[in-house]
């Protein structure tokens, strides 16, 4: 196993983040020492040749100066559980998320509703922006009930954390689609954490060639220029909730815009309300 290591300006931790973002899953980890302020984007590729490529890649997102990574042989076992030192629990109203390490270490309270996560290297808690938004929509609409009589169907499912939350909000049933194999594996992990007898399915497969079915609810977080070419599709196939996200800020007037023209051919009726974070937008009609 290689290791590609490289330390930046600690003023590029949000372009960073947002580069690793456009191209998860990778084999990248970004950490930031609270106390030195340094900055480190290491990497664990299978060889040398795997580790100059994705170098590479990621040269290729950063049009900014050229960084000299240092490659060295390394014991894969330790480095790849590394991950776990840079997730951290956290909460949004009464659902928290933790990372399934510190299962026997959170407290939790009556109100609480615990949601486990094991990432994985590729994959995250749902702290990232574009998935908190996500989180904060569905508590914020559905958190209150008991029980649910619809389905939510999750575009782009990753670790399977807003699969997960669906159900334990109440959603009758849950599909969690994604194109990235690993991503599946991981999100049916962390459904076996969470869930004794479910109704989430997780299924590896692209948006524009799933059948078309009615959800209740349907959440597509993945990047602006492939929600926008799907947007006919993900307007059909919603009922009464739409939320969209993986949008920078720039970029979510232009997403509002071709999602309203849609709705209307549909003769359907939508509200929408947007929420940021940092560089992040999320959408939602509802």
């Amino acid at each position: 196993m290689y290791k590609a290591l490289v330390t930046l300006p600690p003023n590029l931790l949000t372009e960073v983040e947002n580069i690793l973002y456009e191209i998860a899953p990778s084999n990248w980890i970004l950490s930031l020492n609270r106390k030195t302020r340094i900055l480190t984007l290491e990497g664990l590729f299978s060889d040398k040749d795997d580790a100059v490529c994705g170098i590479t890649n990621f040269q290729n997102y950063y049009t900014g100066q050229t960084f000299e990574f240092l490659l060295e042989e390394t014991n894969d076992d330790d480095w790849i559980n590394s991950y776990k030192h840079h997730f951290e629990t956290w909460n949004y109203k009464n659902y928290k998320f933790i990372p399934e390490w510190e299962r026997n270490i959170v407290d939790l309270n009556h109100k609480d509703i615990p949601i486990y996560v094991d990432p994985g290297m590729a994959f995250g808690t749902g702290a990232h922006e574009t998935t908190r938004l996500c989180i904060e929509f569905l508590i914020d609409k559905y958190g209150s009930d008991q029980k649910i009589n619809g389905a939510l169907l999750d575009v782009g499912c990753g670790s399977g954390i807003l699969s997960i939350l669906a159900e334990k909000i109440g959603f009758d049933h849950v599909l969690g689609i994604d194109n990235d194999t690993d991503a599946i594996s991981n999100a049916c992990l962390n459904a076996k954490l969470n869930l004794t007898e479910s109704d989430v399915i997780f299924e590896k497969a692209d948006l524009r060639r799933i059948p078309e079915k009615t959800f209740q609810c349907v959440i597509a977080n993945i990047q602006s220029d492939v929600l926008i070419s799907n947007s006919a599709k993900l307007v059909g196939m919603t009922d009464s909730c739409l939320i969209l996200s993986g949008i920078l800020n720039y970029e979510i007037e232009d997403v509002i815009k071709v999602f309203e023209k849609k709705i209307n051919q549909k003769t359907k009726s939508f509200n929408c309300e947007v929420k940021s974070s940092g560089e992040w937008s999320t959408a939602c009609f509802a």
